[in-house]
């Protein structure tokens, strides 16, 4: 592969995860508010509640471990794509 085929590669990588990290945060908000929502309008028995929480809670904490690897992943990118500019 010429290091032009790999920028282009590594810079088409990076758009998709820069579009990825933007929606990630808007669905952790939508889908917690919804849960909370769902969870506290509807009479729901305590024991189910608090457990519909925590899995919400759970589920949030898995999609920021995800945005934090992207994150990282789009760094290293960013910086493998200088390196090549630079001839390394």
């Amino acid at each position: 592969m010429t290091k032009q085929q790999e920028m282009e590669r590594l810079q088409q990588g990076w758009g998709s995860r820069d579009q990825f990290i933007w929606q990630l945060p808007a669905v952790v908000i939508a889908f917690s508010g919804g849960l909370i929502t769902v969870v506290f309008t509807f009479n729901i028995d305590p024991t189910v509640r608090e457990l519909l929480l925590k899995a919400g809670a759970v589920f949030a904490v898995m999609l920021n471990i995800m945005l934090g690897q992207n994150i990282y992943y789009q760094t290293v990118a960013e910086d493998l794509v200088e390196r090549i500019r630079s001839g390394e």
